[in-house]
Parts: structure tokens; C-alpha cells; sequence
């Protein structure tokens, strides 16, 4: 699935011809450079478990030159459960719109319980803010979806 995604990005970045595409596990990265951003869409909240995750912040952090910025776009957990539960219903809700619900209670629901391992929303700020993320918040926000970051 990576290869497919990959191959998307090059063609809609064909004009930048200083990007460069790595299909592989960036959680065994090493990094030798340092970066401006740190961008990630929709792949964190696979890491193991929140200490794998806390781990990994601290990379991005490590990479960040000074005031470089880091911006995650990812699934997260609510803080309680009943808000849980209202999130995964609308997302239920959402997908249902363009998939059966069969298929959503039987394919996507399940896969979602055993492959994605996301983490609540404000513990992840918390983390963040105790890596020494600066001006962390969270940008936008649509039931389990989020977009939130800070500043090195």
C-alpha cells in the first residue's frame, strides 16, 4: 500500500524536483539530516503503544532544527469514553454514507480494533509540551480525526 501511496505523491509533487520519496518503516529511520517541519497524515497511531509514540516524538523533536515545526494529522482517541463512542458512531455515520454498513461493521471496524493503536488527544499534547514542544495546540479537530502539532 506504501509503493501505491508513494507513486500518488510523486506525481501530484512531479514540480518538486527536490522532494524525495522513501517507502519504508519510519519508525526504524535514522535521520541525518535536520528538517524545518516534520509533517505526518493518518501513520503515527499505528506505533506499537504510547511509549513507542512518546519515543518518536522525541525523534521528530531531535530533528527539528531551532523553531522547526511539527504537524500531525492523525486518528486519536477522546478523553472519555462515552465521547469515544460518539466519534466512532459519526465515523460509522460518515463512512456510511459511501460504503455499506455490512462491509463497515465487518471489514472496517474490526481492521480498525486490531491494526490502528491511537492515543488520546490531550495526552498527546501533554507529551508534546513535555518533550519541550513549544506553542503546542491542536489545530483542527472532527470527532477521531485531529491535526495538532507545536514548535521546537
Amino acid at each position: 500500500i506504501a509503493s501505491n501511496m508513494i507513486d500518488i505523491a510523486k506525481h501530484k509533487l512531479s514540480s518538486h524536483k527536490d522532494t524525495n520519496f522513501i517507502v519504508g518503516d519510519f519508525s526504524l529511520m535514522d535521520f541525518n539530516n535536520k528538517f524545518d517541519v516534520v509533517v505526518s497524515s493518518l501513520a503515527l497511531h499505528h506505533l506499537e503503544n504510547d511509549n513507542y509514540k512518546i519515543k518518536f516524538y522525541t525523534k521528530i523533536y531531535d530533528i527539528l532544527v531551532e523553531s522547526g515545526q511539527f504537524i500531525n494529522a492523525d486518528v486519536v482517541l477522546a478523553s472519555t469514553d462515552y465521547h469515544q463512542i460518539l466519534n466512532i458512531n459519526r465515523w460509522i455515520e460518515y463512512m456510511n454514507k459511501t460504503v455499506p454498513i455490512d462491509e463497515i461493521l465487518n471489514n472496517w471496524i474490526p481492521k480498525y480494533k486490531s491494526e490502528d493503536k491511537p492515543a488520546k488527544l490531550v495526552d498527546q499534547i501533554k507529551w508534546l509540551e513535555n518533550i519541550g514542544f513549544k506553542s503546542v495546540d491542536v489545530i483542527w479537530k472532527y470527532y477521531n480525526f485531529s491535526v495538532y502539532g507545536g514548535i521546537k
